[in-house]
């Protein structure tokens, strides 16, 4: 009984130490507890606080001597933790010149480590979001040689890759990674580095093979809610290229099964709107927005999107329409500039309740800048008395 109260005492002296800020005594505490208890939760805890507090002090060259001594003894995920703070204290010491080795380092010492897949990962998206596209396809690929074909990290990884070497414009590589994800990736993966490489030949002019790339999408099975992107994907690419029939085509029949009210749903319907409206078929448009409004996720923004396509083209007598509908949904939340030209449109429609009504929501949000001046004008202009709560038309 004795010595496990001695050994007791012997771990919360060291931790009280290190909460003392006495690292040293610290230290030599704890290597007398773990020369006798390396194995177990308490062991590995202290150990690495007291690697932690070493580095934190910058005494890597005591953080890389300490891992050295008890990493091996400890359980394995923290001996892992504490290799690989040993690793970093390397590069801080100057013993490494790249962060990459760091990953080098930690895979030599614990090649058979869990942590090691997702070090690797990590260490890859760090490169891709710093724009360094070979480092952070050597970081992925060793991700992927540490997992087993199609696991989540392998899967990541390969897309990392793939979308890594797109941004290098090394398309060779994209495709050979873009079959590696093809053959062993799991769904919905290779429908997404489809889609990626498909993205990357639109935005470099080649819209044939992404068309063809994103019919190959939609033929795939259990793509999930991947199928949505490749779909509106590919109506972009046909509205841009001016064929509307085609982009309504594989729009509104998929629109048709959409949940709703959904964001998704009002995706598919304002594309829908644009269609419509480019097909020649204006009345269409605005019914279909009208209609959509009431079973829309946010019907306002709908609406607005077909308003400001009726005032593209003059088109008073739809946007009349179009205003109805937001009249009834007490819609507020639009931006100025349409409700201002709405409210114009009101005016010249001899409905000056209804302009007053707009020139007043965009002075309640846009009450000191140039927007409140205009519709201070606006209200001016108005053949009836106006509350605008001090500035009237008067």
């Amino acid at each position: 009984n004795n010595t496990r109260f001695r050994d007791e005492a012997t771990y919360l002296l060291a931790l009280a130490q290190l909460e003392g800020g006495d690292t040293s005594s610290a230290t030599a505490t704890a290597e007398k507890y773990l020369r006798y208890f390396p194995i177990g939760r308490r062991g590995g805890f202290l150990a690495n606080r007291i690697g932690e507090a070493l580095f934190e002090s910058r005494n890597y060259s005591s953080v890389v001597a300490w891992a050295d001594s008890f990493a091996d003894k400890l359980p394995e995920a923290y001996g892992d933790s504490l290799v690989l703070l040993a690793e970093r204290a390397k590069y801080h010491a100057g013993q490494y010149s790249e962060p990459l080795q760091i990953l080098d380092g930690f895979i030599a010492a614990r090649p058979h480590s869990p942590l090691a897949p997702q070090l690797a990962f990590d260490t890859g998206t760090q490169f891709e979001s710093a724009h360094r596209w070979r480092d952070a396809i050597y970081s992925y690929t060793k991700a992927k040689k540490l997992s087993l074909p199609g696991d989540s990290v392998w899967n990541e990884a390969a897309m990392g890759i793939l979308r890594s070497a797109l941004a290098m414009g090394d398309t060779a590589r994209a495709r050979e990674e873009l079959h590696s994800i093809l053959i062993d990736g799991e769904m919905p993966y290779p429908a997404l580095g489809e889609i990626v490489f498909a993205r990357y030949m639109v935005k470099n002019g080649d819209a044939q093979s992404a068309i063809e790339i994103y019919n190959d999408v939609l033929n795939m099975q259990d793509t999930f809610g991947v199928r949505d992107s490749a779909i509106l994907d590919l109506a972009g690419i046909y509205a841009d290229a001016q064929m509307f029939a085609e982009s309504e085509k594989i729009l509104y029949s998929r629109w048709e099964r959409t949940k709703k009210p959904s964001s998704l749903a009002d995706r598919y319907a304002t594309m829908l709107i644009y269609d419509y409206w480019h097909m020649g078929e204006q009345d269409s448009a605005v019914n279909f927005a009208v209609n959509f409004a009431d079973s829309a996720a946010q019907p306002c923004s709908v609406l607005v999107v077909a308003g400001q396509l009726t005032f593209e083209e003059s088109r008073s007598g739809l946007a009349a329409k179009i205003f109805d509908k937001i009249k009834e949904l007490s819609c507020e939340d639009m931006p100025a500039e349409f409700v201002l030209r709405m409210a114009e449109l009101m005016a010249q429609q001899d409905r000056p309740a209804d302009a007053c009504s707009l020139f007043n929501l965009v002075l309640a949000h846009h009450p000191d800048d140039s927007l409140g001046e205009i519709a201070r004008e606006g209200i001016k202009s108005l053949p009836i008395s106006c509350d605008t709560g001090g500035a009237d038309g008067e």
